[in-house]
């Protein structure tokens, strides 16, 4: 098929989001970044903080395995 292939499901580490990027177009985090908010400061300020550490982490995963 041309239609991007995503995949949503146990994406937590960025080990796992470069190994699954050989398979797919991209992936697609939910409860990790639910589970990483919660476990932020509380402030706005340290979920964002929270949140941007996390993507950039999962990202560093998958241009790593490019």
């Amino acid at each position: 098929s041309n239609l991007p292939v995503v995949v949503g499901f146990g994406i937590k580490h960025k080990e796992v989001a470069g190994k699954i990027s050989s398979f797919c177009d991209g992936v697609v985090v939910g409860s990790a970044i639910v589970e990483c908010i919660a476990n932020s400061s509380g402030s706005l300020m340290g979920v964002k903080n929270s949140v941007a550490s996390f993507v950039a982490e999962l990202r560093s995963g998958l241009d790593e395995a490019v």
